[in-house]
């Protein structure tokens, strides 16, 4: 659940493919696409949520192998600030990318 808070996420996700030693498996949760303007400012989120083709094709950039995006049978409820509004802020979908570094690598 970091991504989402870069600009571009892509030399992050370089970055895990070049401290991983050959043979391991990075996974990212991120959230999925949404609406909530609010949390740019509140939360410091840069992209409202990210497409999961897009993280998983980070992925394949970066030099990782077998990307693939998982759904997650959970949600995230982010918390507002009291005083923004007395209203809950919606439970927004999550999913994951995992991707191996080649064995030979």
């Amino acid at each position: 659940m970091v991504l989402h808070h870069l600009d571009d996420p892509t030399p992050a996700v370089r970055e895990m493919r070049r401290v991983l030693k050959p043979g391991s498996t990075a996974v990212v949760l991120e959230l999925a696409p949404h609406r909530e303007e609010w949390m740019r400012d509140e939360q410091g989120d840069r992209h409202l949520g990210l497409d999961p083709r897009d993280v998983r094709a980070a992925f394949e950039r970066s030099g990782f192998v077998d990307a693939r995006i998982e759904a997650v049978d959970d949600r995230y409820q982010p918390k507002r600030r009291e005083s923004a509004s007395n209203e809950a802020a919606p439970a927004l979908s999550l999913y994951l990318v995992r991707g191996r570094v080649p064995s030979g690598a």
